[in-house]
């Protein structure tokens, strides 16, 4: 299974707990277990990850295309992860969003 990403840099789940709590005010429910592995928020959709980096409103011209060469140009520019037996994802954030946690990597 592929998913995608917008920008493809790794944090650990702390930083990211750290972020969405703190100072995004979101809910948060990954195990402190995994706090020291290293993530990265995807989704599914291709179109959806590029969506996630540019303003809702700012880019008329890109939204005013057909579903395809949304697709055409989102894969151009965002990064996409093969699913692998040490990856879990958890934390759906209601908006096609998964946290995709490495369980071979660690920071600690």
């Amino acid at each position: 299974m592929i998913v995608y990403n917008s920008h493809g840099r790794w944090n650990t789940v702390a930083w990211i707990r750290q972020l969405e709590v703190n100072e995004r005010g979101n809910d948060f429910y990954v195990p402190t277990i995994f706090d020291e592995c290293l993530c990265i928020w995807v989704t599914f959709d291709p179109v959806k990850a590029y969506e996630y980096d540019i303003p809702g409103d700012s880019d008329y011209f890109y939204h005013s295309l057909p579903l395809l060469e949304k697709q055409r140009i989102a894969l151009e520019h965002i990064t996409s992860f093969m699913v692998e037996p040490y990856h879990i994802l958890l934390n759906y954030d209601g908006d096609g969003g998964f946290l995709l946690i490495d369980l071979s990597q660690s920071n600690g």
